[in-house]
């Protein structure tokens, strides 16, 4: 990317274009990179959006600020930068947003729009404590979703009774290999919005590990086992997972994938939220892997998850509260499992206690991952960066 750069062999557009691939990719400064070089006065809309979106990533708050609300003087119909410069929390020209944004929701827009944007008029109108419109901002958003993707609420509570019976069926040890001849995976696992993003921040202020994020790793290494895609994390019962999987290769690939995103560091996260499906494949396919489920209180983690405005189909139970009232008791249901199995070898936290006990907690945290002499060797506390929908709220000192 930088020689296309210096011989001025691609054009701006082309730039733009990889900046927001390594933006995909977690390369998030040298995303930030690339869109400083083309400037925004030769970025389109989306990538101005792609732009702000890196500079929040990278933690640059205001940076991201100033270059979400150019997109919106440019064109106030730039709904990613819409929505991502109405989460910040912005008093100044606020007003003239909603009124711009209520005008642009009754013209004949593309769908994905009118849902970015009413996404962004709920936390305008929220901001201002105006329950009412914020609910119905809200709630007409998430219904566009459910339009074009229904959630199918009966079919997960379906396969996870198929899963459950198909786990039965393997044998799962309850003790953690304590070897640390390689880096060692911590996976941080829960329903999304429910503090993963600052259990994995906390960890890397304690211990000498590398902050990962997010990826999908695990399930990639099950599905080139098993022959088959999940689009959800329990369609793996629609499988014969239990006779097809060989657990050393899964392990032994997963690992392969992985290690070099530890950057040498003896510790590094795997924050695949959903990975909560697959706890004990895990445990059993990488057993000195460490394990941490955080929970939060249901009502709290089903609405925020029902306010956030999630890709399209990566979290379709989000779209309605009776189908994340109902994909929550199928994941309790999975947590229970485990539990019961798997006893001391996953720990198990609060979100709560995460925010109102927070030394306590990560004392018990630091036991069991048994960090020992890994602790935080760093002269100064290093920059975590986020590159999920809590990327601005992280930056913030912790409250409740």
């Amino acid at each position: 990317a930088r020689n296309y750069l210096n011989s001025n062999q691609c054009n701006e557009n082309q730039i733009a274009k990889l900046a927001d691939h390594f933006l995909n990719l977690d390369l998030i400064d040298e995303s930030v990179d690339l869109f400083n070089a083309v400037g925004e006065q030769h970025l389109d809309d989306f990538g101005m959006a792609m732009f702000g979106t890196a500079k929040l990533y990278a933690g640059d708050i205001t940076g991201a600020r100033d270059v979400f609300t150019n997109a919106i003087k440019r064109n106030p119909g730039n709904a990613i930068a819409a929505l991502q410069l109405s989460m910040l929390n912005v008093s100044d020209g606020r007003q003239e947003r909603i009124a711009a944004w209520e005008n642009l929701c009754q013209t004949p827009i593309p769908d994905a729009d009118r849902s970015h944007l009413l996404f962004a008029l709920f936390h305008e109108y929220d901001a201002l404590g105006d329950t009412a419109n914020a609910f119905r901002a809200l709630a007409s958003a998430n219904g566009i979703r459910e339009k074009i993707q229904p959630p199918k609420s009966d079919v997960v509570a379906e396969l996870i009774e198929d899963y459950i019976s198909r786990l039965n069926k393997i044998d799962f040890k309850q003790d953690m290999a304590t070897s640390r001849d390689a880096p060692i995976p911590v996976f941080i696992v829960g329903l999304p919005r429910t503090g993963t993003t600052l259990l994995e921040k906390s960890l890397m202020e304690i211990a000498d590990l590398q902050a990962v994020g997010e990826n999908l790793n695990f399930r990639k290494s099950m599905e080139i086992q098993l022959g088959s895609v999940f689009t959800s994390p329990f369609e793996i019962a629609n499988r014969p997972f239990d006779e097809i999987l060989d657990f050393t290769e899964l392990g032994r690939r997963y690992r392969e994938k992985t290690l070099w995103t530890a950057e040498g560091r003896p510790y590094y996260t795997d924050k695949e939220t959903f990975n909560f499906a697959y706890v004990g494949l895990i445990a059993k396919a990488i057993p000195e892997a460490r394990i941490i489920h955080i929970r939060r209180n249901p009502m709290d983690a089903c609405f925020s998850s029902f306010k956030q405005s999630f890709a399209f189909g990566i979290f379709p139970a989000s779209y309605a509260l009776s189908s994340m009232a109902a994909f929550y008791k199928s994941y309790d249901r999975i947590m229970a499992f485990w539990r019961e199995r798997l006893g001391e070898r996953m720990l198990e936290i609060r979100y709560e206690d995460l925010v109102i006990r927070h030394e306590e907690t990560l004392d018990r945290i630091k036991a069991y991952c048994r960090f020992g002499d890994a602790v935080h060797t760093d002269d100064a506390p290093r920059a975590y960066k986020a590159s999920t929908l809590s990327a601005a709220q992280v930056q913030k000192p912790i409250h409740a």
